[in-house]
Formats: C-alpha cells, sequence, structure tokens
C-alpha cells in the first residue's frame, strides 16, 4: 500500500512543470545583509526610470542617473528583470517605500525589500516610470538592491551615502 501512494504522489507531481517547485527558499544572495552590501558595493546610483522595452519576455528599464553614489559616473543605466512585473498585483507589491525606509520592518530582516522571486528563482521587481530608485547594480539579486526613493530625507538613501563618504575616507 505504502508503494502504491508513493506512486501516486509521484505521478500527481509529474503533472505540474518544475518550476514550481524550483524555489521553495530565498535563494542566499536575496537576504544578504545591507552593511554587507554596502561594505561590498563597487556601484550605487540613484536614477529615474526614463523607459521600459519588453523583449523576449524580459524588460529592460532604462534610468537617467540622478547621482552616482559609487563607481564610475555614468548618465544612463539598463537593468533587466522577467517580464512578470506588469502583473497588477505584483504592481502594488513592488511600489511600496516602506515609509521613506522609516519602517522598522525594513532595517529588521535583510529579506525585506521590494525585490521578490518567481517560482523558478528568477528575482522579480517592477519600475514605475517617473520614479527614482536606489540601484544596487552588483547585488541585483538581493531584496534591498532597487528601492524607491521618493524624497532624498529618505532613512535608506542617507544611510547608503554615509556609508559610501565613509568608504571614501578610507581610501
Amino acid at each position: 500500500m505504502i508503494k502504491l501512494n508513493s506512486i501516486i504522489i509521484v505521478a500527481i507531481l509529474l503533472l505540474f512543470p518544475v518550476e514550481v517547485f524550483s524555489c521553495v527558499v530565498d535563494p542566499p544572495e536575496y537576504s544578504i545583509d545591507y552593511q554587507i552590501m554596502l561594505k561590498q558595493a563597487k556601484s550605487i546610483y540613484l536614477g529615474r526610470a526614463i523607459l521600459k522595452k519588453l523583449v523576449d519576455k524580459k524588460i529592460t528599464t532604462t534610468f537617467k542617473v540622478i547621482e552616482s553614489i559609487r563607481g564610475e559616473s555614468v548618465e544612463t543605466l539598463q537593468i533587466t528583470y522577467p517580464g512578470s512585473e506588469y502583473d497588477p498585483v505584483s504592481m502594488k507589491l513592488y511600489m511600496y517605500d516602506f515609509n521613506l525606509h522609516k519602517d522598522k520592518n525594513f532595517w529588521e530582516k535583510d529579506s525585506t525589500g521590494r525585490m521578490g522571486f518567481l517560482l523558478d528563482c528568477r528575482p522579480s521587481v517592477s519600475f514605475r516610470l517617473g520614479y527614482a530608485y536606489l540601484i544596487f547594480p552588483e547585488f541585483a539579486s538581493s531584496a534591498k538592491a532597487m528601492e524607491i526613493i521618493n524624497d532624498t530625507s529618505d532613512k535608506w538613501y542617507r544611510r547608503v551615502k554615509e556609508a559610501s563618504v565613509k568608504e571614501a575616507s578610507k581610501k
């Protein structure tokens, strides 16, 4: 009887695409400590989303760089993610700035941020044209890598700026 139950369970599981089961837990890079991000990031930008293109189920967003906080100065920057961002439910989840990042939940958990993951473990985030974002290109799969910045009084923006000044003074 146990063999028959096992066979039935396996048969049922085979009915679903493998992607359904492939991302049971968040990938480790998703929950990286923000202090590690601040120390290791070679480039950090504040950019405004100005253009979006959907090609082959991927959305490339172009940003006008407002400020190069760390790294090479560039005028524009492009970020590409899976094309799931046009889902209306996802859009609402991704458009939150954690009350200018004063919300304690943002700071207490490394896995709290705008970034999400699809069932196949690909990172997913949405950008709204005209909005500004704090972008950590090397940590594109981290929860805190693409946060909305609505104002320069934003706590996350200020923390990143302070950390970058400290890192620059060590060199």
